[in-house]
């Protein structure tokens, strides 16, 4: 570090133009959103880890990179539950966790996709209908 210091500041611009992305991405949030994300082998085990941990930077970026998917899986099953989808999985995981930016990095990303979802028809099944001869 104290060899670091000796040297020009244009020295050390070019010597770390050269340091490799994946190395700079933890440094701060700029070098995080230009590091394109990897998608990890197991997605369900890391997105548990992500939501226990409260990191709301990496769950933002995933969560916007997968909704639309996330939202086309159903019938998730977690514990002998059953959730209606995934993302209804990832809110249980939320609150459990008691992750609460996690909680509102998703509440705030569904309110801009569905603003009005109060008004949205809704289709009743209606259950139990006699047949009439």
């Amino acid at each position: 570090m104290e060899n670091f210091d000796i040297l020009n500041t244009d020295v050390l611009g070019e010597i770390f133009r050269f340091i490799p992305s994946d190395v700079k991405k933890p440094l701060n949030k700029k070098f995080y959103n230009q590091c394109p994300p990897k998608n990890p082998i197991r997605m369900d085990s890391f997105m548990r880890s992500i939501i226990r941990k409260d990191y709301a930077l990496p769950f933002e970026r995933y969560l916007k990179a997968n909704y639309s998917r996330w939202r086309k899986i159903t019938k998730w099953l977690y514990k002998n539950m059953k959730f209606y989808n995934y993302i209804e999985y990832i809110r249980y995981l939320c609150i459990e966790c008691e992750s609460n930016r996690c909680q509102n990095k998703l509440n705030m990303l569904e309110d801009k996709l569905k603003p009005n979802n109060k008004k949205i028809y809704k289709k009743i099944k209606i259950r139990h209908i006699r047949w009439n001869n």
